[in-house]
């Protein structure tokens, strides 16, 4: 299974944006420029398609800039795995088998969950792996703004470089890149999420790793002023590797919000080979509009 901490992490930024909404944390024409810093930790732990589990840890510092209609940021992962099984990609981690992925290459089949026998890898004892991650660069623009209308329409722009350690699974050591749109509704107090993004993803050295889309759909509900809310989405994508089933995960949220700053907490169940078994995160954001 895989994709744990993205995953979750896009819960968190949903969340986030329903509680902003919320709250009226949006920037509007009045305010020049918005710096945001958010923070946020997860933990997932799975199988995936081996006979080994993985748990994985990782904690996201975030910084973006709004200026208008624009908006950028950076997002950098400290990450924490058990096993290098599992490879860090622009649109999560994928079970690339890491310094073995040619026996996940290997399009062996079998009946463990309809697709596929467990990938026996070489016993990694304690080989806790700990390291930065590549970061992620975005860019997005606001096609229509939330703060003038019930709905809002944001593309979106990733990028991520191979910066990281490719054999402890915190990269693949290839460029990965995406282009998607985040559609908002308002229908007060309810909120509705929906985002999509297509990735292009490099391959590893002799497993290719097929190009194609996340998305997720959320619904959520604010109370108490707009300052608290609750998040249930569904997330997933398309094959990364061929003959893994694509992730999918049914994920959960709860978060305060004053408009400046903000916390919250996730949840994650894995409904798919391609996703964690189950994942939790705890994240906080401030806001500083100038």
């Amino acid at each position: 299974m895989q994709r744990p901490i993205v995953r979750v992490r896009m819960a968190t930024v949903l969340l986030s944006a329903m509680l902003l909404c919320g709250a009226g944390g949006f920037v509007s024409s009045a305010v020049a420029q918005q710096v945001t810093v958010s923070t946020s930790g997860q933990y997932s732990r799975g199988d995936y398609i081996f006979t080994e589990s993985t748990d994985v840890f990782a904690w996201t510092t975030d910084l973006g800039l709004t200026q208008g209609r624009l908006q950028a940021g950076v997002s950098i992962p400290l990450l924490v795995q058990t096993t290098p099984w599992v490879s860090y990609t622009g649109g999560g981690f994928t079970p690339s088998g890491g310094p073995q992925h040619a026996a996940v290459g290997s399009g062996r089949r079998g009946p463990q969950r309809g697709r596929r026998s467990p990938v026996p890898l070489p016993d990694t004892g304690s080989s806790r792996q700990t390291g930065v991650g590549d970061p992620l660069l975005r860019a997005s623009v606001a096609v229509v703004r939330p703060d003038t209308t019930e709905w809002g329409v944001r593309l979106t722009g990733t990028l991520k470089p191979p910066l990281a350690d490719v054999d402890a699974g915190f990269s693949t050591g290839a460029w990965d890149g995406g282009i998607g749109m985040v559609v908002s509704r308002m229908l007060s107090p309810w909120f509705v999420l929906v985002e999509g993004t297509y990735w292009w993803l490099g391959d590893l050295d002799d497993l290719p790793l097929e190009n194609g889309a996340t998305y997720s759909v959320a619904v959520g509900q604010t109370f108490f002023e707009g300052r608290w809310g609750l998040l249930a989405s569904l997330s997933g994508s398309t094959t990364v590797i061929e003959g893994i089933d694509p992730p999918l995960s049914l994920n959960g949220g709860l978060g305060f919000s004053t408009g400046e700053w903000g916390v919250n907490a996730t949840v994650s169940s894995g409904l798919s080979e391609g996703a964690a078994d189950w994942s939790f995160g705890l994240g906080a954001t401030l806001t500083l509009n100038n």
